[in-house]
Parts: C-alpha cells; structure tokens; sequence
C-alpha cells in the first residue's frame, strides 16, 4: 500500500516499509486458515512472531496518526 500512495505522502512513510511488507505477508495465512494446508495459524506461527507482528501494526498506526493530526 505504500508504494502506492502519492509521492508527498509516500515519503513520509517510506520509513515505514520494510515493516508494511513484513504485514502483508502474514494478512492471507492468518485471515484463511484453510491458506496454510496442513497446519492452523496457531501452529504456523510463535507468540514472538505475533508480537512482532503487533509492533509493527502498532508503528504503522502510530504514524498514520501522526500524518493525520498533521494533515487533516
């Protein structure tokens, strides 16, 4: 999603990238559990990959926050 946002924008969150990546990449396995054919999301994944996981979401809402507050 990053990537494709406007320029202006798109350079206040390019920071953030490598952290939006890492997200969508978990959205299909962890929202269809049929996605991952031999095991459940809860075998698939550590409580440390969830946490990392919710830190990142957490950093990403924070600077679209941010954006908002500044921009709106």
């Amino acid at each position: 999603m990053i990537q494709n946002l406007p320029e202006p924008v798109k350079s206040h969150f390019n920071s953030l990238l490598e952290l939006a990546l890492a997200l969508d990449k978990l959205y299909i396995p962890t929202r269809y559990p049929d996605a991952l054919t031999e095991l459940t999301p809860a075998e698939a994944f550590t409580q440390g990959e969830a946490q990392t996981a919710l830190a990142a979401a957490q950093q990403l809402l924070n600077q679209v926050e941010q954006w908002l507050e500044t921009y709106s």
